[in-house]
């Protein structure tokens, strides 16, 4: 058979097939690589040991593992004694942390009514609006309930009640002292954010109720509800106190 006359069309069929060559060269090289890749990941898998492991492991993986270990009944028992064994450096650790977040949240509460006056005295020609400080510091509330929710053991409830108690603080001001120009009616404008406050107060006294754990709620807390609902009197011209607010949480306190 007569080769083929070289020319356009030859060239391009050439090239054709020679791309089509190269396209399945690669297919088969890159299978390799990928599984060469992959063989070389499982390598570097099997060969960390357990102490590097241990280092990289997160928190809710190691609990899970504690988990499937405690169930297992050769290796549980020997778990579950080296834990209760260090209870009380895991509690004071974890108390420690709970007492660094009660007091950030109430730097975060400082911060946030700190840079609302800033921005109103330097930024808005000595202007605000009410609404602004509410709204600030409810974004704090999450970090509140996770701070109740590790519960009794660390003091969380306690903890969290101080915060509580310095952010409602935090949301009265002196509306009335002359530097700062509002929009709103006053103080009555905090009024819902006071019934969050009330609210989340009223849960802490009744989960501390069903738990049994109320003498700290018998020492001085409705003392600092009080407190609360006069201090905006001071500001106000006379229209306080504000004795409507915080109703629910001191009836529970009354309770105990």
């Amino acid at each position: 058979m007569d080769e083929p006359h070289l020319c356009r069309e030859t060239a391009k069929e050439q090239n054709i097939k020679k791309r089509g060559q190269n396209q399945e060269d690669g297919d088969v090289e890159g299978t390799h690589a990928k599984r060469h890749k992959t063989d070389a990941q499982d390598k570097d898998a099997t060969d960390i040991s357990a102490e590097a492991a241990l280092e990289l492991v997160s928190l809710s993986t190691l609990k899970s593992i504690c988990l499937k270990i405690l169930n297992d009944n050769a290796a549980g028992p020997k778990l579950k004694e080296e834990l209760l064994s260090s209870t009380q450096g895991i509690l004071t650790h974890a108390m420690n942390e709970a007492k660094e977040e009660r007091s950030a949240i109430i730097k975060a509460a400082n911060k946030a009514i700190g840079d609302l006056w800033d921005e109103a005295m330097f930024q808005n020609h000595h202007q605000c609006n009410i609404e602004d400080w509410p709204g600030e510091l409810s974004a704090l509330f999450p970090r509140i309930d996770s701070l109740h929710n590790l519960g009794s053991a660390v003091k969380g409830p306690e903890l969290a009640w101080e915060a509580l108690l310095h952010v409602a603080d935090c949301c009265i001001h002196n509306w009335c002292d002359g530097d700062l120009k509002y929009y709103g009616e006053g103080e009555i404008e905090c009024d819902e954010f006071h019934d969050q406050v009330d609210r989340f107060m009223s849960f802490i006294c009744e989960a501390q109720r069903e738990s049994g754990k109320v003498a700290w709620l018998k020492d001085g807390r409705k003392e600092e509800i009080w407190n609360l609902q006069e201090k905006p009197a001071q500001y106000d011209g006379g229209e306080g106190p504000y004795t409507y607010r915080y109703q629910m949480t001191l009836k529970l306190l009354e309770q105990l």
